[in-house]
């Protein structure tokens, strides 16, 4: 039997071993990446899960006269008679991953445009910042800013049978900007809004208190 040189063995070891703490670091570097990655995807996805809690918001203290609440801004006019219900439902999309919710309780809808009169054209800036200064003196609070995806807007079209009436925001093609003023008794009033260099639609529902 032929004897294999001491340093060929002495190389092979070496080799051997070295493959091996190799293999090792490999694995070890892979499971710091691994679990690297699932602490991401964990506070990833305890962001996107996040559900919106009236409790956080600031109670408003300020008198807030009749409902609807908002006056027009000046320049601007309702286009048609704007609906106003003391019982109906209405879908705002602050729940679970962005999903509607459906609130109940008194309802004001309507579509405005340039008034007649106007001195100057009509600006979707201006009818953003002038309901948001209005919305925000009555302590109210932005919840949400942002053009809603397909799935949303899906689930919309599925379930609120209130689509196309007046003062019907079009989620399809426009971002929605949706406010809540938070009230003591737990009659909040929830806002949202949407446009375009057209016009715009504003909608709000004061909240039923359920005893």
């Amino acid at each position: 039997m032929k004897k294999i040189p001491f340093y060929l063995l002495l190389g092979s070891s070496i080799i051997l071993s070295s493959c091996s703490k190799k293999e090792k670091n490999n694995e070890e570097i892979s499971e710091v990446i691994l679990q690297k990655n699932d602490t991401i995807s964990a506070k990833d996805t305890a962001k996107t899960i996040q559900l919106f809690d009236i409790n956080t918001i600031t109670v408003s203290t300020f008198e807030l006269g009749e409902f609807p609440y908002l006056e027009l801004p000046k320049n601007i006019q309702y286009q048609n008679k704007p609906i106003n219900r003391d019982y109906d439902d209405l879908y705002f999309p602050i729940g679970k991953n962005g999903d509607f919710e459906k609130l109940s309780g008194k309802v004001f809808k309507t579509y405005v445009v340039k008034s007649d009169d106007a001195t100057t054209d009509w600006s979707f800036p201006y009818f953003l910042k002038t309901y948001d200064d209005a919305i925000k003196k009555l302590g109210g609070v932005m919840l949400l800013d942002k053009k809603l995806t397909d799935q949303q807007t899906n689930y919309l079209k599925n379930n609120a049978r209130y689509l196309g009436e007046e003062g019907s925001l079009d989620y399809w093609n426009d971002p929605v900007q949706v406010y809540v003023i938070r009230r003591t008794d737990g009659d909040d009033i929830y806002i949202q809004l949407s446009g375009n260099s057209a016009g715009g639609s504003i909608q709000i529902l004061q909240k039923e208190i359920t005893k």
